[in-house]
């Protein structure tokens, strides 16, 4: 579509739809600054785009990945202690019944840690 019979005015209508969409975007951002979710807010709830808004939402703060880390580690942990303990004190077929699950949470642990680029 060229620049020809009309449309130069689409053009028009379309940056003039898209500064509109900015400034509502800036106005629900700056409405919900004060809610408990105001870091995701921070970082951009709705962008303005060709198309209208997009929904754009950080699902946790970096500080509840770390903290989810955290548990995840210690569970895997855990789980892997009570595999030695019972590998020293019941019994060989009972430890590696046992590693089974404690090799799962490890590699959750792991995955989660690896995804969401936390170094070691």
């Amino acid at each position: 579509m060229g620049v020809g019979a009309g449309g130069g005015h689409e053009r028009e209508d379309l940056l003039e739809r898209r500064d509109h969409v900015s400034k509502r975007c800036h106005h629900i951002c700056a409405t919900h600054a004060d809610s408990p979710s105001a870091p995701a807010r921070a970082s951009g709830l709705l962008h303005a785009g060709p198309f209208g808004l997009t929904l754009c939402v950080m699902s946790k703060t970096r500080t509840e990945v770390l903290e989810e880390s955290r548990r995840k580690g210690v569970l895997a942990g855990g789980a892997a202690a009570v595999t030695v303990v019972l590998g020293a004190t019941v019994g060989l077929p009972v430890a590696v019944v046992a590693a089974v699950p404690s090799a799962w949470l490890g590699y959750r642990w792991w995955k989660h840690r690896a995804q969401n680029g936390i170094k070691f």
